[in-house]
């Protein structure tokens, strides 16, 4: 926690060797900070690297997700709603 904050990252991508388990908040890591970790990751959409734009923000809207993950044979990039709409507009 305390690298997270020094660093300023308010979020945290969780990993198992190559696979990808979920996200986790600085906040909600504060907020509990006696429990193990994997009582706080949160599950995102994970899509394929040629699933189109317009899909991904459809679906991350619908579900009310600000991230997803990007994955082919293992994790290679993230999504983040508020960069997608920047970057279009």
């Amino acid at each position: 926690i305390e690298g997270m904050v020094r660093k300023n990252i308010e979020l945290g991508i969780v990993m198992q060797k190559e696979k990808f388990l979920g996200y986790v908040k600085l906040h909600d890591l504060y907020q509990k900070n006696d429990k193990n970790l994997k009582y706080f990751i949160k599950q995102s959409l994970v899509f394929k690297p040629l699933d189109s734009i317009a899909l991904a923000l459809s679906m991350m809207k619908e579900k009310n997700e600000f991230i997803a993950v990007v994955v082919e044979e293992k994790p290679i990039g993230i999504l983040l709603a508020n960069e997608i709409l920047s970057r279009l507009i």
